[in-house]
């Protein structure tokens, strides 16, 4: 997978070997909107899908999110990341404010990473 957009005015470049694993829907690449590569850090990958499948309803629920793919790596010994999610918003308004005042994503999301031991390293830009 290769991916380029724009990034607070610079050019960022994506490059990551991987298989496609769970999926709420597939991403639409083909307008524009707001993008979401996620990669995770965590000590296995069937721990990062589990966390992945339980925080994934509270974005759909609070952010309206309809789409996303999770990206396993072919090798999990070889990969920096344990999994990379991917997915798409029509507005930088459908996800900023619910990440920004929402209180249940620190609750609920962040916290749950905290408890699994997962860092996320999230890269949110806008299609030019």
């Amino acid at each position: 997978m290769r991916t380029v957009g724009r990034f607070s005015g610079g050019l960022i470049q994506t490059s990551a070997a991987g298989v496609s694993g769970h999926r709420i829907a597939p991403v639409d690449h083909s307008r524009g909107g707001f993008f979401l590569f996620n990669y995770s850090f965590a000590n296995s990958v069937d721990q990062n899908l589990s966390v992945w499948n339980y925080n994934s309803g509270w974005f759909q629920a609070e952010t309206g999110l309809d789409n996303s793919t999770v990206l396993l790596p072919i090798d999990p010994d070889q990969s920096k990341y344990s999994i990379i999610n991917h997915c798409r918003w029509d507005s930088l308004g459908q996800i900023l404010p619910s990440l920004i005042f929402k209180r249940s994503f620190h609750s609920y999301v962040l916290d749950n990473f905290a408890a699994n031991n997962i860092a996320a390293m999230p890269i949110l830009y806008r299609l030019a």
